[in-house]
């Protein structure tokens, strides 16, 4: 059995809660040894797909003919990769000592009787530089005992137990997070400032903020309890998982009613307003799921049957048809609402408030654009062998997808941005200018109709 895990040094893996179990109906004739191995595999093998050649690094070997061999047996003997006949080499695991730079151990199984031990020397230093380790045990003895291994083994870097790939990761949380206080707080204070002049949509971009600085906050905080603990808090989890789910859900309603033109055209949803209220629990929903079945599937299908391996794969693909089909019907909604503001707004010679949505069309073209790009260069590095991005830096492109909504939700905070004639200017209708004379529209807001084409 092995173990991946990354380190910064000084660091070091422990094995001391590791117990090594073999009752007395497990005896053999011939003695057992655990061979214990740490090292580190080099940056450009840890990012391939295929993985490293531990022969290379000193663990197994191979012959002319590439047949590998990792334990010492009379097979392996046969064809010169050991020698059986030395004792110390027959039913171990086969080291290359020249090419291995890690560190080993051992732990030795008398042939009969109950044994329940622990290793006498189970801290292992890591020092062949920061990056991806192996952690390998091996029972090579064919004629040996079998063993249970239970217990769990520690690996703790510079900053603490958050594994090292992980580390700039929580950085990155923490600055975002100060960053969405920081753009919630800006707001609020302009929400307290103008608090006469607010409308309604303004309200609902602080609750976005607010919603995207609780999810970094629990992210930020679960990262800071491994960290310190080793283990990872369930209430944290859950928390920040929760947050993302109604974050992206509130957020996707959110750009619909800023499209929509409410607090600029129309100071009502109407009938708009349970289409969007359905489709946004739907959302919470299907998206809840998917997150669900992704995390069984990542996370624990090493410890699933085969059936509930099959099952869980297939509530994950289903969850990701339904997850990507609302997203669709949320973008079309958004994108033929936006059109549609924006063509009355020019019927309507609106030009002040029409350039506020050419800005906000902009910017998510812009956003599209980057979407995109992103998504061809994220299949790229999958596809590529070895990937472009370095070890460890695969959270950078879950990161890139935070920075974007970021932005897009930055811009709109701006664009709609409390001031002290945010109220008047919302539900008045702009003097046309044509040829030098002015010309009084008395109309104040666009009449709210549900059937009205473009706003449905």
């Amino acid at each position: 059995m092995y173990s991946m895990g990354y380190l910064q040094e000084p660091a070091y893996v422990d094995l001391s809660n590791v117990v090594f179990e073999s009752p007395d109906s497990y005896s053999s004739e011939s003695f057992s040894s655990i061979d214990v191995v740490l090292f580190r595999q080099p940056s450009k093998c840890a990012r391939s797909k295929a993985g490293c050649d531990w022969t290379e690094l000193g663990v197994g070997k191979s012959d002319v003919y590439g047949n590998v061999r990792y334990c010492c047996t009379l097979d392996a003997s046969s064809i010169g990769l050991c020698n059986a006949d030395n004792n110390k080499e027959l039913g171990r695991l086969i080291i290359d000592e020249d090419l291995f730079k890690g560190k080993k151990s051992s732990i030795f199984l008398p042939k009969s009787g109950d044994v329940n031990k622990t290793m006498g020397n189970p801290h292992f230093l890591a020092q062949e530089g920061d990056g991806q380790y192996a952690l390998v045990l091996s029972n090579c003895n064919d004629s040996g005992r079998n063993v249970n291994i239970s217990g769990p083994h520690i690996w703790k870097s510079k900053h603490g137990f958050l594994p090292a790939n992980l580390n700039v990761e929580w950085m990155f949380y923490i600055i975002l997070t100060i960053l969405y206080f920081c753009l919630f707080l800006w707001f609020c204070v302009g929400m307290c400032r103008h608090r006469d002049s607010l409308i309604q949509i303004q309200k609902w971009i602080s609750i976005t903020i607010l919603a995207g600085v609780l999810e970094l906050s629990f992210h930020t905080l679960d990262y800071w309890v491994w960290d310190e603990s080793g283990t990872r808090a369930t209430y944290t989890i859950v928390g920040w998982m929760s947050l993302s789910i109604i974050k992206r859900s509130i957020s996707r309603c959110l750009l619909v009613m800023v499209c929509l033109g409410w607090g600029v055209i129309r100071d009502d949803l109407g009938g708009a307003k349970k289409k969007l209220i359905l489709l946004g629990f739907l959302y919470v929903v299907v998206a809840s799921g998917h997150d669900i079945t992704e995390v069984v599937v990542i996370k624990d299908l090493e410890t699933l049957k085969v059936d509930e391996e099959k099952s869980a794969y297939d509530a994950f693909t289903i969850f990701s048809f339904l997850n990507a089909t609302v997203d669709v019907i949320f973008y079309m909604w958004i994108l033929d609402s936006l059109g549609n503001t924006m063509q009355y707004l020019e019927n309507m010679n609106q030009q002040t408030k029409l350039k506020r949505f050419l800005k906000l069309r902009l910017i998510l073209l812009f956003s599209i654009l980057f979407s995109l790009v992103w998504a061809v260069f994220s299949l790229v590095d999958a596809s590529m062998e070895p990937a472009m991005l370095n070890d460890g830096m695969d959270w950078f492109v879950y990161a890139a997808w935070n920075i974007n909504y970021l932005l897009v939700l930055f811009a709109i905070s701006v664009l709609w941005s409390p001031t002290k004639n945010a109220r008047d200017y919302a539900y008045t209708m702009e003097l046309p200018m044509d040829g030098g004379d002015m010309e009084l529209t008395v109309d104040s807001v666009a009449e709210d109709e549900d059937n009205e084409k473009g706003f449905v």
